[in-house]
């Protein structure tokens, strides 16, 4: 599945954000909708993401794009723009991998994370709080991706 809805093709790309917004819509509105890292932990564990750079990065574009346009008063607390959002959403992907591969011996740090991220919310630093939570909830718990079954 995540192999067809993460292809370059028009169809796919329109499949993907529709099942996007579906599982999005399902997850809350307005207060009660999750934080985009916790979005996006459901998103990743409901399909196997495809091993390819631009399939993920197709993706996670358009988790941002969708998050952002179902939640933007959650969205906005965090990022500036939904180009922010993407490059938010791109780093805790970064993270998880950082943080949970055991080939990674040296594990990043919540300064090394704030650093990594300095000036990429339009030109302005991502609030300390978001990062904190983001930081704490990515190296707490593996974002578990969904296996070939479509298990996570």
């Amino acid at each position: 599945v995540g192999e067809l809805l993460a292809a370059p093709q028009d169809v796919s790309r329109g499949a993907l954000r529709a099942y996007l917004r579906e599982l999005l819509g399902g997850l809350g509105h307005g207060d009660s909708a999750p934080p985009f890292e916790e979005a996006l932990r459901a998103v990743l564990g409901a399909f196997r993401l495809p091993g390819e750079a631009q399939k993920i990065d197709r993706v996670v574009e358009a988790f941002a794009e969708c998050y952002w346009a179902l939640h933007p008063g959650r969205a906005a607390a965090d990022a500036s723009s939904e180009g922010a959002l993407y490059v938010l959403c791109f780093a805790a992907v970064m993270l998880n991998t950082d943080a949970h591969n055991p080939q990674v011996l040296r594990k990043m740090t919540f300064p090394e994370f704030v650093t990594n991220n300095a000036g990429l919310n339009d030109g302005a630093d991502f609030p300390r709080p978001t990062l904190e939570r983001v930081y704490g909830a990515i190296t707490g718990r593996e974002i578990v991706l969904a296996d070939a079954s479509g298990a996570a």
